[in-house]
């Protein structure tokens, strides 16, 4: 026990003992900061990637554990109010008002400016949602002040495209337009692409709204390239709607209607995406202008359930509009009167006069505000200024003096500068051009390697039949040869050659594919009906079906059905699975080709009652030269080229392929071509 004393005195008594505490404490804050730096980034990279749905959110979990752990709270209150943000995206108001208020409340406590004034956006965003635009544009100019106050270029630039939006809404689009263009100025300085997109959208829409479909188009068109390249699905089904309204607006019906439904698609969630509300309604009302009436009361009835649930009044105005339009233009006077009755009390309940004023009231409120605050910072800098200027006079004769100094210097260094920076410039040309060759010569190699493997593919497999038909040749001439024998091997040259002809068709079909994917290629879309395409391919196949006493049928087949796709590229695909299915089917089975059609797809498939596919066939299937475990019923030649086309084409112009199979049970290949 004295040893033990004595030995912990010694230790307390030792200076080294007390560094090496401190190291230790150091190192443990060290990873406390690092830790909690890396869940600000994670919820940054969540606002990024908002619109893959499972990513966002599981992350946003694993944020709040991680934070909650680590007793981060503001962490905790960052990724809450985040939460409820994704929430809003996904059009679960809910939920939505549930975590942005509860981070409301965590910030108060925090008294964190940048996160309260995150939170103070997102809550604007999710009232403005509501149609409750004074409250929203209320937090909307405190966040705006907390911004400037703290010099957030980025935050102030984030709620001047808040602000346009209220504006918008309110019909006060010049304003609205200031503030999107104020907003791009700094976007466009920090190259900020996925923002960049998202003003165009919302320029695009005020546009429209101002008459100027021109400018209008222009911006839009702008949009749809931005949210490609950064895979923003949410932003992309905006600009699809805005497009939409534009075409509305010029009489243009078909390509509205054909924007609207890609809107709907982009945004995801269907009927249950609050969101989709304003889009299914538009939609409607371009069905109506058609005549499609029937369709257009699915639409505006989808589009009236979404406003209903989430109590959105404002928005029922123009719905209940639509429906009695809607009604009036099928002759039903009694339903067309009902939702005029609704429209009109909708408009009383709104209150939209009192509700301008009140908004004037919050303008003037965040005016004087601002004032105050731009006073009270005129009168820091004169402070400032009159403490400056007893030291100005000593720097002002130290300046001069090294103002001659320093033009005597760059009198000597300008030479060097210039030298230096035609050298700089070169040499980013050379660089420019040495990696613009460089992809060229990859593009190249992989043509030339591409040909080496059809030519290698090509002479092997053609030098087989060639050397067959000889033999049959040399057995024919030959003097013992029956009348019966000649007709059989003659049968037997025609079927070889037909089999030829087969392998050279796949690798001119793959040749001319892998030169349409290698340059600019366009592909040219029309819009035909589905059963005029599948009949073609019927008459085609008849002869060789007939061969193995295998029938063809057209199941659902459908004359309304229409395609708005490359028709040409279609035929060929079908080409091979028609192909396949008589190859790989047994004698007096049965092909069928049914077509079908929902709201975002029409579907084609090929199902034949041949051997099947394994789990291991199903993997390898659209790889090149993959030889399966089927094999052909009537000995036929495989290329294993067939469906590495059939994908290749399918992924050019924008199809979607799937099989279901299994060994034994034959196989069904179904293509989803989207409607628009």
């Amino acid at each position: 026990m004295l040893f033990c004393f004595l030995n912990m005195k010694l230790l307390l008594t030792n200076k080294y003992f007390y560094t090496f505490i401190a190291v230790i404490l150091c190192k443990i804050a060290f990873a406390q900061f690092n830790d909690t730096l890396n869940l600000d980034k994670q919820i940054d990279s969540v606002y990024l990637y908002k619109n893959d749905s499972e990513f966002a959110f599981l992350t946003t979990e694993d944020v709040i554990k991680k934070a909650n752990k680590l007793n981060y709270q503001k962490g905790i209150a960052a990724a809450t109010q985040l939460k409820g943000y994704l929430y809003f995206e996904y059009g679960d108001f809910d939920n939505a008002k549930k975590y942005l208020y509860e981070a409301y409340e965590l910030n108060k406590v925090l008294n964190d400016d940048k996160t309260m004034a995150q939170n103070l956006r997102l809550l604007a965003i999710y009232l403005d949602g509501l149609e409750k635009s004074n409250e929203a544009l209320e937090f909307l100019f405190q966040s705006l002040h907390i911004r400037k106050k703290i010099n957030d270029e980025k935050g102030i630039a984030e709620c001047y495209i808040s602000l346009g939006v209220i504006y918008q809404r309110m019909l006060k689009l010049q304003t609205a337009i200031s503030y999107y263009n104020n907003a791009l100025l700094y976007f466009k300085k920090v190259k900020n692409e996925s923002k960049i997109g998202t003003i165009y959208s919302n320029l695009g829409a005020a546009y429209n709204q101002l008459g100027k479909l021109d400018s209008a188009l222009f911006f839009l068109q702008k949009v749809v390239v931005t949210k490609q390249k950064t895979n923003d699905k949410f932003g992309l089904g905006k600009a699809y709607h805005n497009i939409g309204t534009t075409y509305n607006y010029l009489g243009k019906y078909e390509q509205s209607l054909n924007f609207y439904n890609k809107a709907i698609a982009s945004s995801g969630g269907g009927e249950n995406n609050v969101n989709n509300g304003v889009t299914f309604e538009a939609a409607g009302k371009s069905l109506i202008k058609l005549k499609r009436f029937d369709e257009a009361e699915k639409y505006l009835n989808i589009s009236m359930q979404l406003y209903l649930k989430n109590d959105l009044k404002f928005f029922l105005i123009g719905c209940y509009e639509n429906l009695s339009l809607l009604y009036e233009s099928k002759g039903d006077y009694k339903n067309s009167v009902k939702y005029n009755t609704l429209c009109n009390f909708m408009k009383d309940s709104v209150q939209r006069i009192e509700s301008q004023s009140s908004f004037a009231e919050v303008e003037a409120k965040y005016k004087a505000i601002e004032k105050t605050y731009e006073n009270e910072l005129l009168t820091s800098k004169n402070i400032n200024l009159e403490n400056e200027s007893k030291n100005n006079t000593f720097l002002s004769i130290s300046i001069i003096l090294l103002l001659v100094l320093g033009l005597f210097l760059l009198t000597n260094l300008s030479t060097v500068r210039k030298t230096k920076n035609e050298l700089l410039n070169q040499n980013e040309v050379i660089e420019a051009k040495n990696q613009e060759s460089a992809l060229q010569n990859i593009k190249l190699t992989n043509l030339l390697e591409e040909n080496q493997i059809l030519m290698g593919v090509l002479a092997h497999d053609l030098r087989s039949p060639l050397v067959k038909v000889l033999g049959l040749i040399n057995l024919i001439e030959e003097k013992d040869t029956s009348e019966d024998e000649k007709i059989e091997y003659i049968n037997y040259i025609q079927g070889i050659c037909k089999d030829t002809l087969q392998l050279i068709q796949d690798t001119i079909d793959l040749s001319e594919l892998f030169q349409e994917k290698n340059a600019a290629f366009s592909i040219k879309k029309e819009t035909f009906k589905a059963a005029e395409m599948t009949n073609e391919i019927l008459k085609t196949f008849k002869g060789s079906a007939l061969e193995k006493s295998i029938e063809i049928k057209i199941i659902n087949e459908q004359n309304k059905i229409d395609i708005y796709n490359s028709k040409p590229h279609l035929k060929r695909i079908l080409d091979n699975l028609v192909s396949n299915a008589i190859k790989f089917s047994p004698i007096n089975s049965i092909i069928n080709i049914d077509t079908s059609e929902d709201d975002h797809f029409v579907k084609i498939s090929v199902r034949d009652n041949g051997p099947g596919f394994s789990n291991l066939d199903k993997e390898n299937m659209f790889k090149k030269f993959k030889k399966l475990s089927a094999k052909p019923t009537a000995k036929e030649a495989s290329s294993g080229l067939g469906l590495y086309i059939v994908k290749q084409l399918t992924e050019l112009i924008g199809v979607t392929i799937s099989v279901n199979s299994e060994v034994g049970k034959g196989a069904k290949f179904v293509l989803s071509i989207p409607k628009t």
